[in-house]
């Protein structure tokens, strides 16, 4: 709010909000967020029951992350949240 819009430099436009529980989070969504999952070739490769195992540890990697910053807050993975879901895209000049 201090900043003058010129000297920023990225602009984000929103293209969608929304809310919903913490636990509907998709592996899609895990990646979106920031935690590092395996490329979609490696899942390819997988039996279906491999594949799922291992989407399964990706979110339980965002689920680690997700505690270490909100559990102390009492926002844990248990309590199941509402949660914003807040999707942009960069805007260029």
């Amino acid at each position: 709010i201090h900043m003058p819009k010129d000297a920023c430099r990225l602009k984000l436009l929103v293209t969608g909000v929304k809310i919903e529980r913490l636990q509907e989070i998709t592996v899609g969504d895990v990646k979106k967020e920031g935690v590092k999952i395996e490329p979609q070739a490696v899942y390819d490769m997988l039996s279906p029951t491999a594949a799922q195992a291992m989407a399964q540890d990706q979110i339980k990697k965002f689920i680690n992350l997700w505690d270490r910053i909100n559990l102390g807050r009492g926002y844990g993975w248990e309590s199941n949240p509402y949660v914003w879901v807040v999707e942009f895209q960069p805007v260029t000049k």
